[in-house]
């Protein structure tokens, strides 16, 4: 039953860090946004696997000896127009020329193209001058060839893009773990042995469970927004802070309801920033071999956390189901009878050996007697 419990709360205490991983994610897509990169990636391959092939001939032809790395060139001047913002005050963004300012080549490109602005953008490029050498009915295949062409591999963008999202959850789920010190192997064993611990998670499951579901809905929310080239700024300095405070509050059931064993008062930040009680129990005769191990567990939880708090919410489900189910068939909850206990008048062998109305008089007291049974009936 322990271990069932156990499990259950530790699938709990997933859902929460997953859910504050979801918010680290979102607000790094937010302030770090990589949909230009993307985005530019997308018309790279466009070039490579589709422009180039076709348009080969003609674009050295207009070149002729004068350029003999023509396709560079094309290349450049080609990504340059696509992802260039034209009111931009900065360089080249292809070139890395980028104005000062940290964030500021974000603003050097564009995060989204529509089929029309990709077409009259291409127009002004060396290709639309060579399709547009070809016949008005050649250059209307070419055209809308390129057209679906654009929006497969927009389509394809999206989804490298919702795949690198995820594989930063990962990334950010071990980071997690290493910095604020999430043992999986310690965590578990507390929850093992801790029934407070497990109470305090397992009472807070639909809680944590919300909260995951509406972390994982901003997330969503802000990936359509960089797919479709919207602004997902984080705003102003107090919002700022607002979102990181939410985060943190999101981990004080962990810490203050259930004294999970994270943070910097455990093995191994104690051996750095100073001796403590936790760390006497962390093999201190063996450093280097315990923090091989911590390092395991640190990593394998990042890993579990990675999984999402919709995984973990099953995993609870069916994990609770089974400990409903252990309780039925252990008679957990229920009154226990010992049928060889005097002291227990309900017990089996007092209900056969003895007068079940006298028992019953007896646990009803002095107004359940009849009125003609004396008090003290006499010896004998």
């Amino acid at each position: 039953m322990d271990i069932l419990e156990g499990a259950a709360a530790f699938a709990v205490a997933m859902i929460i860090f997953s859910t504050v991983v979801t918010g680290l994610v979102e607000l790094g897509l937010r302030t770090f946004a990589t949909r230009p990169k993307i985005l530019a990636a997308s018309l790279e391959k466009i070039l490579e696997n589709e422009i180039w092939p076709r348009f080969k001939d003609q674009l050295t032809a207009i070149a002729g000896d004068q350029d003999p790395d023509t396709k560079s060139r094309v290349k450049t001047a080609f990504l340059h127009a696509m992802i260039r913002n034209p009111v931009s005050t900065s360089a080249d963004p292809v070139a890395g020329q980028a104005e000062k300012g940290y964030l500021s080549k974000f603003s050097a490109e564009v995060e989204s193209l529509s089929t029309y602005a990709f077409l009259q953008r291409l127009a002004k490029t060396e290709i639309g001058e060579v399709i547009l050498r070809q016949g008005e009915a050649e250059a209307r295949t070419a055209l809308q060839d390129l057209s679906r062409t654009f929006e497969r591999y927009g389509a394809a963008s999206s989804e490298v893009f919702r795949r690198k999202a995820g594989s930063l959850s990962v990334v950010v789920a071990i980071a997690l773990a290493l910095v604020i010190n999430i043992d999986a192997g310690r965590l578990f064993d507390h929850l093992m042995n801790s029934p407070v611990a497990r109470s305090a998670l397992i009472d807070r499951v639909e809680v944590a469970d919300s909260d995951n579901q509406k972390a994982l809905g901003d997330l969503r929310a802000v990936i359509v927004k960089l797919e479709h080239g919207e602004d997902v700024g984080v705003g102003s300095a107090p919002e700022f802070k607002k979102e990181i405070a939410d985060l943190k509050a999101s981990l004080e059931p962990l810490t203050e309801n259930a004294d999970l064993p994270i943070g910097f008062g455990y093995f191994p930040h104690c051996k750095v920033l100073g001796s403590g009680s936790s760390c006497s129990q962390d093999r201190s005769d063996k450093v280097w071999l315990a923090s091989v191990l911590w390092l395991a567990n640190a990593l394998l939880a990042g890993v579990l956390i990675g999984l999402g708090g919709p995984f973990w919410f099953r995993i609870y489900s069916a994990l609770s189901q089974l400990v409903q189910l252990a309780r039925v068939f252990s008679g957990a909850g229920r009154e226990k009878i010992d049928e060889n206990a005097k002291d227990q008048p309900a017990s089996n062998q007092a209900m056969e050996k003895e007068d079940i109305v006298k028992i019953f008089r007896t646990a009803g007291g002095p107004a359940r007697r009849r009125v003609d049974e004396p008090v003290n009936p006499p010896a004998g």
